[in-house]
């Protein structure tokens, strides 16, 4: 492959509760829009930063209200134009498993969750939530 000269990133955190999650979504327009603009490389959430896979998975947690594996569908119709995908993945502790096992989680002094990501060895990002 050669070097890509324009990339998308796709940013993107759905909340559970967020009804019809890719019932709009067209895959395959969506990547052709995508080539009529010069685009070689997408960068494109498969897992979001609360948890939710966007892709069908028996080690995760799919999005609840989401029907289809979106992500495959997005890769089906990027490959069919020779669109590079990068899948964006949260690896760390969600907000999602921290609700689902309170027991990962620590409780600050002040009431908050508090989770402790490692992201390089020594060191950590703390994420206080309410």
């Amino acid at each position: 492959m050669h070097n890509p000269k324009w990339c998308l990133f796709y940013d993107v955190h759905t909340m559970p509760a967020v009804p019809d999650v890719g019932a709009g979504f067209d895959a395959e327009a969506f990547a052709e829009r995508i080539r009529r603009c010069g685009v070689d490389y997408v960068v494109f959430h498969a897992r979001c930063n609360l948890g939710m896979a966007y892709y069908n998975t028996n080690v995760g947690i799919r999005h609840p209200s989401l029907q289809y594996d979106m992500f495959g569908a997005l890769s089906d119709a990027l490959q069919k134009r020779g669109i590079a995908l990068t899948a964006y993945i949260n690896v760390g502790l969600s907000h999602e498993e921290a609700l689902r096992h309170r027991d990962w989680s620590v409780l600050s002094p002040e009431g908050y969750t508090r989770v402790t990501v490692p992201v390089i060895p020594g060191s950590a990002v703390v994420v206080f939530e309410e």
